[in-house]
């Protein structure tokens, strides 16, 4: 039967094994992925580099912003150019505002039931 302490050392020496191995395979993928870039050509540019824990929330965040409503109309001209109030104003009401007019002269009046 074996003591704490000898199973301890087993232990040790598994670890450093694994932590060799580890450092071993780490080094072979390091290579090969040298060779495969300087087989292609690659620069950093081409690659993209992302975990799986990255692409699923990648994906989460792509299928909320689907999902969400889109923002209501708030001002529009005459020539049906129209504009939410996110983000920047748009050049058309820009350059209606750089002439005189002012906000309120677009804003869209909302729909009585």
């Amino acid at each position: 039967m074996s003591t704490l302490s000898e199973i301890e050392a087993q232990i040790a020496e598994l670890t450093a094994k694994a932590d060799q191995m580890r450092l071993e395979q780490h080094s072979k993928a390091v290579s090969d992925a040298q060779a495969i870039i300087n087989s292609f050509n690659l620069k950093a540019s081409d690659l993209v580099f992302c975990s799986d824990k990255d692409k699923v929330e990648k994906s989460a965040k792509s299928v909320s912003v689907k999902s969400s409503k889109k923002a209501e109309i708030k001002y529009r001209d005459d020539n049906g150019n129209t504009w939410s109030g996110r983000g920047l104003k748009p050049r058309w009401l820009t350059a209606e505002l750089e002439i005189g007019k002012s906000l309120s002269n677009f804003l869209v009046q909302p729909v009585l039931a």
